[in-house]
Parts: C-alpha cells; structure tokens; sequence
C-alpha cells in the first residue's frame, strides 16, 4: 500500500510519498505563499491518478494544514508524527530536535511501550 505524508507550515508545503516498500517515489518541499489549496489539490489529483485500483495510507500533519478542506480523521498532532516517524525507521530513537520557521521542539525520553496511538 503507497503512504502519503503532507506537513503544511507556515511558509513551506512539504510531502512525501512511498511506495509499498517505503521506497521515495515522490518528495516536494515548496515555498507555498498562501498558495496551499493549489499545492494541496495538484498532489492529491496527482496521487489519485496513480492509486486509483489501491489504497493509500494517508496523513497531514502542519500548524496550516486546517486551511485544506479535508476530513479531520486525516489529522495528525505534529509531536506525534515526529514520534511515530522516526522510530518506524529506527526503534532506538530516544531523542528528537525538530527545528522549524515558528518554532523549535526537542522530544526526549522516548518511550514506544508507553505511546498509546
């Protein structure tokens, strides 16, 4: 099944998007200027054309991503998915140090057994 992430910040649109193997198949990083729904709607045409006979797992995450009109279960809180991806390619992870254009977050004592998702 091919995986779609979309963090919309304040200034930059960023995706990825995977195949069933987690290999890249796509990746974007856009200055939007306001442009959101543009970006938005160009990658989600774009991804359905090529998923049209699959599913697609699929997540937005982003401090501007309440500006597309999407169906809320699609949502994910930003220090989750911080959590969520980077001890998915590394279950060792303890730490994360997210430095971002409005703010900076370092995550510490990172536990899995204790997530509750």
């Amino acid at each position: 099944m091919n995986k779609l992430g979309i963090d919309i910040g304040y200034s930059t649109f960023k995706y990825i998007y995977l195949d069933n193997k987690d290999n890249i198949i796509e990746k974007g990083y856009i200055f939007h200027k306001g442009n959101i729904e543009k970006y938005y709607n160009e990658l989600i045409n774009k991804v359905k054309l090529e998923n049209k006979d699959k599913k697609l797992i699929f997540s937005i995450t982003g401090s501007l991503a309440q500006r597309v009109n999407i169906d809320k279960k699609y949502f994910i809180n930003n220090s989750i998915a911080l959590v969520e991806g980077a001890t998915y390619k590394n279950q060792k992870v303890k730490s994360i140090i997210e430095l971002g254009a409005q703010e900076t977050k370092y995550i510490t004592n990172i536990d899995k057994s204790k997530i509750l998702i």
